[in-house]
């Protein structure tokens, strides 16, 4: 083939430009690039050429100038598009990147480059980038859920194993109620990132909400197998197995957690709870009187104390924790109606009749709290007061029936 003087001069001056370039001579290979485009503005190697020297200087915005250029004279050259979304990875346009591939590859367009550059993005970069992460948080912040749902599910078909968009999902879901859709979105993070705590960590907590003790108790002991140190996950997973009754082993990680913060107060009280309902009563007051020392402004574990001793029979000691309780908090009902009991055990009876009395101006609609009251108004031969504090247990509920009987 016979070459004009323009296109032997315009081959000429790429050819040395590449050769330049082969040896490292970036300037060089520059200077004589920009030569071929003075001559031929749209010579697509060129081009490419150029912005593959200004991606080596890291000037990737400049890179991609040329690599447009490049694309535009040959739209179908899968190394062009191969060094084109090389240089948007490199200025963190993941998403941008991800699509691109997508696309090339349903226009049948690809070589060993994109694959290359495809196997990168998907191990990679399987979760959004800081700019969509944003966008997401953002509209939690505002509570726009369905928005974020959409979002979500549209970032999904660029990201199908990203974790974080399906704790997202998880957390729209959850707002919204939708219990199934949430538990299915966690269930796919933790498949997706399985030493992920958080996604066991949520499992756990909506199983619980929904009376589903044995599977929120594995998703918790699953989370803290990966992070057997955490003082939080410890205390979340002993709380747990205390309401299903596991009270040995809801002991066994409350102290796995005082062993990681042992001035907590509020696992000091925890423990002292799940001793006194394992029937420990010693072992639950000793809790408590290290949750007071930690912290004596805690009115519940001054009430706790005082049921522990009082089921330990020591009634002087629980009616001084009982007043302690009320002194911090004077609107508690359970108080005064379990320092009653106590001042009542001790023939206390007249006592017994005031912290009832205290406890019914409080709530006048607990009947126990009438019924026990009349027992101590029969007690003290007031019998015509007993009866009429009878007939008002039996008028704040009918169907009532003394619980000890």
């Amino acid at each position: 083939m016979n070459l004009n003087l323009s296109e032997a001069a315009i081959a000429s001056v790429f050819n040395e430009g590449v050769q330049a370039h082969n040896a490292g001579d970036l300037s060089k290979a520059e200077k004589l690039y920009q030569e071929t485009l003075f001559i031929q503005p749209d010579h697509c190697e060129a081009n490419h050429n150029i912005g593959v020297v200004f991606v080596a200087k890291n000037e990737l915005d400049k890179a991609l100038e040329f690599f447009k250029f490049a694309l535009d004279a040959s739209p179908n050259v899968s190394l062009f598009w191969a060094s084109y979304i090389d240089a948007l990875i490199k200025l963190k346009r993941i998403t941008e990147s991800k699509t691109l591939v997508k696309a090339l590859k349903g226009a049948g367009i690809s070589c060993k480059n994109i694959e290359a550059i495809s196997h990168r993005l998907d191990a990679e970069y399987q979760e959004p980038g800081s700019k969509e992460s944003s966008e997401l948080d953002e509209l939690l912040a505002q509570q726009k859920f369905d928005d974020a749902i959409e979002a979500c599910l549209s970032l999904m078909e660029t990201y199908p194993s990203s974790a974080i968009l399906n704790i997202t999902l998880g957390k729209c879901y959850l707002e919204l109620d939708q219990i199934e859709p949430a538990i299915s979105s966690y269930e796919k993070a933790i498949q997706y990132q399985p030493k992920w705590t958080t996604g066991f960590v949520m499992l756990g907590q909506i199983h619980s909400s929904q009376g589903n003790a044995d599977q929120a108790i594995e998703n918790l002991k699953w989370a803290l197998d990966l992070t057997p140190d955490d003082y939080e996950l410890n205390s979340i997973l002993a709380a747990e197995l205390f309401q299903n009754g596991d009270l040995d082993e809801a002991i066994e990680y409350l102290q796995k957690a005082l062993e990681q913060d042992p001035n907590s107060s509020s696992t000091l009280s925890m423990l002292g709870n799940a001793y006194s309902k394992n029937g420990d009563h010693k072992l639950a007051i000793n809790s408590y009187k290290q949750a007071l020392q930690l912290d004596p402004s805690e009115a519940k574990s001054h009430y706790n104390m005082g049921n522990a001793l009082q089921a330990d029979g020591r009634f002087d000691a629980a009616i001084k924790s009982y007043k302690k309780a009320i002194k911090i908090n004077p609107d508690d009902i359970d108080t005064y109606n379990n320092m009653a009991v106590a001042l009542q055990e001790q023939g206390k009876t007249k006592e017994a009749i005031k912290a009832y009395k205290q406890a019914i101006e409080i709530d006048s609609s607990q009947s126990e709290t009438y019924y026990n009251m009349g027992n101590a108004l029969k007690a003290e031969g007031e019998s015509h007061a007993a009866i009429k504090s009878y007939e008002q247990a039996i008028k704040v509920d009918a169907g009532w029936a003394d619980p000890h009987t």
